[in-house]
């Protein structure tokens, strides 16, 4: 099986960080166990990958992308060309269905 390079690099920086970690608490004259405290510390990854992850599902959920906002108008016809655009004052040309912007209000159609 293929393990990448950034996976084998990556996992000997995490290697490398948890040996720094240990080495300076145990400079604090706590005494620790280092593959505990490795299992502590990958826990606390672990739980830092799900709080982002849940954080960005959450923001996504929450934006309006121009393709499912009421103000998009797909066959619009505006300076004699027909184009995509935002029909919010002022009309903005929009340069792709997945833009979105402060003021999108999702569409009554989804």
């Amino acid at each position: 099986m293929y393990t990448s390079v950034i996976d084998i690099v990556e996992g000997d920086i995490r290697t490398e960080i948890d040996n720094e970690v240990c080495r300076v608490i145990r400079s604090l004259g706590i005494s620790v166990d280092k593959e505990e405290l490795i299992r502590a510390l990958e826990y606390d990854r672990d739980q830092y990958r799900a709080g982002y992850s849940d954080g960005v599902a959450a923001r996504d959920a929450e934006i309006v992308r121009c393709k499912d906002c009421k103000w998009w108008k797909s066959n619009f016809t505006w300076n004699g060309k027909e184009v995509k655009v935002c029909v919010k004052e002022p009309y903005e040309p929009v340069r792709a269905e997945d833009f979105f912007c402060k003021d999108g209000e999702r569409s009554d159609n989804d």
